[in-house]
């Protein structure tokens, strides 16, 4: 009885604990529509230098109708768009729903446009995908629009004290009588060691390298090349200019061809300087990357279900 009230105590100490460090990132309500202001501001920013833009004004959003409207003026590419805002929105420690639209400069008019879940949402989209994303677009002129959906009530900060204090108190409890009854029934115990006290490092299997004709230049196939540093992607087509990311997430899947990619493992290579995972993003470029080498025999970026990319590349 006494082993499982200590247990119990441990458990409940440690889920306290969590919540009140959960709750140290809660956002204050009160400043709330001045901040997202300066997100919807930040998002502008950091869409233009997406696109290589890093001297263009970024106008004042203006708040109307419960919404943070974004004067781009401009045609705006609304995949990189989607994919620029949750990077935005969690390194400004946003937790929230909220949906992305594009207006018609002239009239107003919503012609595109997604919503997104707040991280963790019950309400998974089933295709893992928001809607329009990947689609042909019209070009126009046009402004971004961005409605969030309402933050869940915060707690006050001395009641988050009072639980981490809490929290604490039953961790160190439990924690210090588990110590002792230790103590007590194994006096002399002591870890056990490996029988000659040596460890096997499995051995490295080499990953294929990308061949390269062109100092810096990365061959993917007889028919597709990448030039990272200048950013340009050489198909029988042609030449196309891509993005920075577009550039790493291809020159990273490239590198580890035809190998089954975790999701994990191409964020944490592609985004990982960043500090935030972001599922929608890496399906938004995946999109990008796959629209760009269509026409390329022998190269597919095939999606596998429940794990993550292959990179095939033949020739």
């Amino acid at each position: 009885m006494q082993q499982w009230v200590l247990r119990l105590s441990r458990v409940i100490g440690l889920a306290l604990l969590l919540v009140t460090l959960t709750g140290a990132l809660w956002p204050e309500g009160e400043n709330q529509p001045v901040t997202l202001d300066l997100v919807v501001r930040q998002l502008g920013h950091d869409y233009l230098l997406a696109r290589g833009d890093s001297t263009s004004r970024i106008p004042a959003v203006v708040r109307e109708d419960g919404s943070y409207l974004l004067r781009l003026s401009a045609e705006v590419d609304y995949d990189l768009l989607a994919a620029t805002a949750p990077i935005t929105f969690a390194k400004a420690g946003l937790n929230q729903g909220y949906s992305l639209t594009l207006t018609d400069c002239a009239s107003g008019e919503v012609f595109l446009g997604s919503a997104f879940p707040a991280p963790g949402f019950a309400g998974e989209l089933v295709s893992g995908q928001p809607a329009c994303i990947g689609r042909d677009q019209e070009a126009r002129c046009a402004n971004a629009r961005v409605y969030f959906s309402s933050p869940q009530a915060n707690p006050s900060p001395t009641g988050r004290y009072l639980l981490g204090g809490a929290g604490a108190l039953l961790l160190i409890i439990g924690l210090a009588f588990r110590r002792s009854r230790l103590v007590e029934e194994h006096p002399t115990a002591s870890a056990p060691s490996p029988v000659d006290g040596s460890v096997v490092a499995p051995p490295r299997i080499a990953e294929p390298e990308a061949v390269s004709t062109t100092p810096g230049v990365i061959r993917i196939n007889d028919h597709c090349s990448l030039d990272p540093q200048s950013l340009e992607l050489s198909t029988a087509a042609g030449a196309d200019t891509i993005t920075f990311r577009e550039a790493k997430l291809l020159e990273y899947l490239s590198d580890n061809r035809n190998e089954v990619l975790p999701r994990a493992r191409i964020h944490e290579a592609v985004w990982g300087e960043e500090g935030v995972l972001t599922g929608r993003s890496l399906d938004v470029f995946v999109s990008r990357l796959r629209k760009k080498i269509k026409e390329v025999p022998g190269v597919e970026i095939q999606t596998v279900h429940g794990i993550g990319y292959r990179f095939r590349v033949e020739g």
